[in-house]
């Protein structure tokens, strides 16, 4: 890190979006022919804080683009690798949809949506990659291939692996982690050379690093390296850094020197200009292609989509929801719409628009939803966690055929109260898990007789207990979710995106925030409670009533429940 940097402020946002904007005017003045404040050596030392940066994902792509006008203006030229025989140069941009065909509007259009969802699509692949590698050990991978990221960049070896817990990286925060090998990605997409593929020539790259991972020896540092350490983690680094870049290079297709696919051609489109590839209807494939000829409707895997005209562009009407489309003024714009059990992505390019349909594996939302109901029951505290202990006291008689109401008592609800809300949600989620599957192979006459005889013996209404067997009744089935956009009434499912930018609804009149937080997880604020990460299930538990919160990917459904116990 260079010394002009106060680290006493790295961990500031603000920090990092001032030094983004900096760096930009500095490459403005130097492309315009001007010298920038404080020289060149200044937007050098800048350049390399920021290669160091705990940039999230919106600066990483700033500094990028910006970048590369400095790169292109100094002609910075990529290592000496020996060179690969009948290689092809090619970026996404040279690929053409029909080769041989003059080009047509249209077409290049269509071009253009089809290097887009290419592109959604290896997001995908490492959005996975990145959940993987963020479970490893040490962090082993994501750290070597950060490192070759940034040697890359330098065109020369310069840079270390960083250690596992260096605080100028932060691979723990998974939007960083994912921003990184989005970074490589975008390296090997921009590499141009006449005689080296861009897997080629980051490949020498990497087998350099591989051989040295530490080329920029830190003073006092590798002078008190154990010596046994530093050879094992030399080869740790080697085995990771091989497999995770040929796992990457493998997304990537042929003519770029990978083994992945090529961006889909998209030969037909609904609605076209060209009649060569109109499309009478829509067909059974997961990918649609449409002209946005004015406002119209179609029907497509069981959903009804419209689309109309607006002032600031287009919107879609799915399921009865409005989506306004997001626009990029020089790109593919992408909006993400929630399905029950799937996602439906639009990329948007002028007037048309690619709608691709992915599955979403897990548990659905309502699913999810119709647990938490239950969940909420077992989270309340009114007299010492009844609900809870009542439900762990069926599950022991379901099993064992009779119940130790001692350990059952109101003193063993100590535990629950001393827990943290994570552990205490973890515990009842599988409480219920656990007893409706209990439940599923009992009648139900069976199953009203537990929950009496449980509810005698721990001195219980019999009352309160049918009402908690009939909320696990209840969580076999899957609620229905709404079209509107808050939650007005109990039991009300309302289905939203989460487009990476703070989202509030209203339910019940409170209002609840969706939002990241500093680690890059979706988190949940209500007032008056503290601030909840959403994994797959969330409650809000307060003696009115729970707000859950469940979460499938993008896909969060947000409802209320009223509590089980009288107010």
């Amino acid at each position: 890190m260079s010394p002009v940097v106060p680290t006493r402020i790295l961990a500031k946002v603000e920090f990092w979006v001032e030094m983004v904007e900096l760096y930009e005017y500095k490459v403005a003045d130097v492309v315009a022919g001007r010298d920038p404040r404080g020289g060149r050596r200044s937007l050098v030392a800048l350049r390399d804080a920021l290669l160091y940066g705990s940039l999230d994902s919106a600066l990483q792509r700033r500094f990028r683009h910006a970048d590369r006008l400095w790169r292109d203006y100094t002609v910075v030229a990529p290592p000496d690798a020996a060179l690969l025989p009948g290689a092809s140069p090619g970026t996404l941009e040279d690929w053409n949809m029909t080769p041989g065909n003059p080009p047509d509007v249209e077409g290049e259009q269509l071009e253009r949506l089809a290097q887009g969802l290419w592109r959604l699509r290896l997001d995908d692949h490492l959005t996975r990659l990145t959940a993987h590698w963020r479970r490893e050990n040490g962090l082993v991978t994501l750290r070597s291939l950060y490192a070759l990221s940034l040697n890359l960049e330098a065109g020369q070896l310069r840079h270390n692996v960083p250690e596992e817990n260096d605080p100028l990286v932060s691979l723990g925060n998974p939007q960083i982690a994912l921003g990184v090998l989005g970074a490589l990605i975008d390296l090997l997409l921009e590499y141009r050379s006449d005689t080296l593929t861009p897997v080629a020539w980051a490949r020498s790259v990497m087998l350099e690093l591989a051989n040295n991972p530490f080329p920029k020896p830190k003073a006092g540092h590798d002078a008190f390296t154990p010596p046994a350490r530093r050879p094992a983690e030399r080869a740790q680094i080697r085995e990771a850094l091989g497999r995770g870049f040929e796992t990457l290079s493998g997304l990537l297709p042929s003519s770029l020197g990978g083994s992945g696919d090529h961006p889909p051609v998209l030969q037909h489109l609904l609605f076209a200009h060209n009649p060569a590839r109109r499309q009478s209807e829509p067909d059974a494939t997961t990918t649609l292609a449409l002209r946005l000829a004015g406002s119209g409707e179609i029907r497509w895997h069981s959903q009804v989509i419209s689309w109309q005209k607006i002032a600031q562009g287009w919107q879609l009407q799915v399921g009865g929801a409005v989506y306004p489309l997001r626009r990029e003024e020089h790109g593919v714009g992408l909006t993400r719409i929630p399905l029950e059990g799937a996602e439906l992505r639009a990329l948007l390019r002028g007037e048309y628009l690619v709608l691709d349909l992915r599955q979403v594996h897990g548990a659905s939302l309502t699913a999810l939803v119709a647990v938490g109901h239950a969940v909420a029951a077992l989270l309340e505290d009114s007299d010492q966690y009844l609900h809870l202990r009542l439900a762990r006291g069926v599950a022991q008689w379901l099993r064992d055929g009779h119940l130790d109401a001692g350990a059952l008592g109101p003193q063993s609800a100590a535990k629950y109260a001393g827990a943290t809300h994570e552990s205490l949600l973890a515990f009842a989620r599988k409480g219920v898990e656990n007893l409706l599957a209990r439940l599923a192979k009992r009648g139900e006459a069976e199953a009203t007789r537990a929950f009496r005889e449980v509810a005698r013996l721990l001195g219980c209404p019999e009352d309160r207990a049918i009402r908690l067997l009939d909320r696990l009744r209840e969580a076999r089935e899957r609620p229905q979710l709404s079209e509107a956009s808050e939650v007005r009434r109990e039991g009300e499912v309302v289905l939203l995106a989460y487009q990476g930018t703070p989202l509030t609804v209203s339910v019940m009149g409170r209002m609840l925030t969706l939002r990241a937080d500093y680690q890059g997880e979706v988190t949940a604020v209500l007032p008056g409670s503290p601030a909840l990460p959403v994994q797959e299930l969330q409650v809000f538990v307060s003696p009115q009533g729970g707000v859950i919160v469940a979460r499938q990917g993008m896909r969060l459904a947000v409802t209320y429940q009223r509590a089980l116990a009288p107010a």
